[in-house]
């Protein structure tokens, strides 16, 4: 179970842990991923439709200048999303960098859940919800004007 988290470890009463998440939990969870893993993707033509075709010299996307709010977050314990992966996937959006949480790949899942979502939580507060506000300070202040 690794997406959850890392090795799993054998309780006294014969069950698993696997970051938090009990044995008909990581069933459930699994269940799901083989019914929507059906589809399949032509990675080759997938490839030639990447976003990143489209972006400048710097890796960053044409539209990134925008001013909208944008988040790419990433799990310090992924073991499929590398470092230069988020890197990168951070200078497309015209971020410095990627925000990364203590967590396993399946940020949301198991009992680490709560990183990712307090990260997000604190940057809607601070950059969405701020944002806002500046906003909405303006229109008032324009139509006082």
């Amino acid at each position: 179970m690794l997406f959850f988290g890392g090795s799993k470890r054998a309780l006294p009463d014969g069950t698993v842990e696997d970051y938090g998440l009990s044995d008909d939990d990581v069933l459930r969870y699994q269940t799901r991923f083989v019914r929507d893993s059906v589809a399949t993707v032509d990675l080759l033509d997938l490839a030639k439709k990447l976003p990143s075709f489209n972006a400048d010299e710097n890796g960053k996307a044409l539209f990134a200048n925008n001013n909208i709010p944008c988040l790419v977050m990433g799990a310090q314990h992924d073991f499929l999303v590398d470092r230069e992966g988020l890197d990168e996937t951070a200078t497309f959006f015209g971020l410095d960098q990627p925000l990364i949480v203590d967590s396993p790949h399946d940020v949301m899942l198991g009992a680490t859940w709560r990183n990712g979502a307090d990260a997000i939580d604190k940057w809607v507060s601070s950059v969405v919800v701020k944002d806002n506000r500046e906003s909405e300070r303006a229109v008032m202040a324009h139509r006082a004007s």
